[in-house]
């Protein structure tokens, strides 16, 4: 509720058996409302105006070990970087443009020697070429959308090492999207509250 004043709240329940005394079959609660419960707030946020999605599969990456006897231990994948970016506005649909650019994913490999102790190496996977349509307005100098991506990168099958060369194959999901700050009118309840004190290790 978010008007002040008396509200009532009211429950009755019947059967089918005999009830000798219906007097107590209605329960009424009446209750005053003296602010509101919630009100409103101005937020500002990245809101997404354009996105597509896109999957990519490097079949064969392969990646040069220092030495050899090497085993693999972990990899990590990292965000999506982008990169050589251009937006070319498209005369024959307005407020859509041709956007190029490269995207490339950040790796990193942890291996362990023979004798036990571990390496990491930081390679990148080769980079992914895009050239797309997007929803890009143009707007005013002062106003500028973002171009942005999430990747979220897998191993397709086991990693093989041979002598010096580890080979792999790897899955890429990217969306990509263009988002420009808002203002936002959205229903508050409040603040948060407090957050309980930090444990001490």
């Amino acid at each position: 509720m978010s008007t002040p004043g008396i509200f009532i709240n009211s429950a009755t329940v019947l059967g089918n058996e005999y009830d000798p005394d219906l007097s107590n079959n209605t329960s009424t609660v009446e209750t005053e409302i003296h602010e509101r419960i919630s009100e409103f707030a101005c937020i500002i946020v990245p809101k997404i105006f354009s996105a597509c999605q896109s999957r990519e599969c490097i079949p064969q990456f392969e990646v040069g070990l220092p030495c050899g006897g090497l085993s693999l231990v972990t990899v990590q994948f990292g965000k999506g970087q982008l990169s050589n970016q251009t937006i070319t506005p498209l005369i024959n649909r307005p407020n859509f443009a041709r956007v190029t650019f490269d995207v490339t994913i950040p790796i990193t490999l942890v291996l362990k020697k023979p004798e036990g102790s571990t390496l990491s190496l930081s390679e990148n996977l080769p980079p992914l070429h895009y050239d797309i349509v997007l929803y890009y307005p143009k707007t005013a100098a002062e106003i500028n959308f973002t171009l942005d991506v999430e990747t979220r990168s897998e191993l397709l099958s086991p990693p093989i090492i041979i002598g010096k060369s580890l080979i792999m194959s790897v899955g890429v999901f990217l969306k990509i999207f263009v988002a420009m700050p808002v203002q936002l009118r959205v229903e508050a309840f409040g603040y948060c509250p407090e957050p309980q004190f930090c444990e001490e290790y």
